[in-house]
């Protein structure tokens, strides 16, 4: 199935919630009237392995960024998202990163650093 090579290779799907809303037309659970759209596949994709990552499309079109889309996407998943799941979500973006290999290395570990940081603060 496509599902498996996808995994068998490791290819990173981007998701964009904003303009898979408004153009595909996926269920948003703060809007009641579509309640009857279809269920976004992101909980399912992460669920099953696939390196997906939340991204914009054209935030200029969608009027969006980063925080929002990661806002969107919890909305649209059945359930919501845990704070893990956007941290994998995150992390998957920079792995399947457009960038040299090194690059994309240093920009992991300064992420997972500070991450670090933070559960940190936030325990003691």
């Amino acid at each position: 199935t496509l599902m498996s090579k996808i995994l068998d290779r490791n290819i990173g799907i981007e998701m964009c919630p904003a303009s898979n809303f408004q153009i595909v037309g996926f269920r948003d659970n703060y809007y009641p009237d579509t309640k009857n759209y279809k269920v976004y596949p992101l909980k399912e994709y992460l669920d099953r392995g696939l390196r997906v990552s939340v991204n914009t499309d054209n935030p200029g079109i969608s009027r969006t960024d980063a925080t929002n889309e990661l806002h969107k996407a919890a909305r649209m998943t059945p359930g919501g998202l845990s704070l893990w799941e956007i941290l994998k979500l995150i992390k998957n973006g920079y792995k399947t990163a457009f960038v040299g290999f090194e690059n994309r290395r240093d920009l992991i570990k300064d992420a997972e650093k500070k991450i670090e940081e933070w559960i940190k603060d936030e325990i003691l």
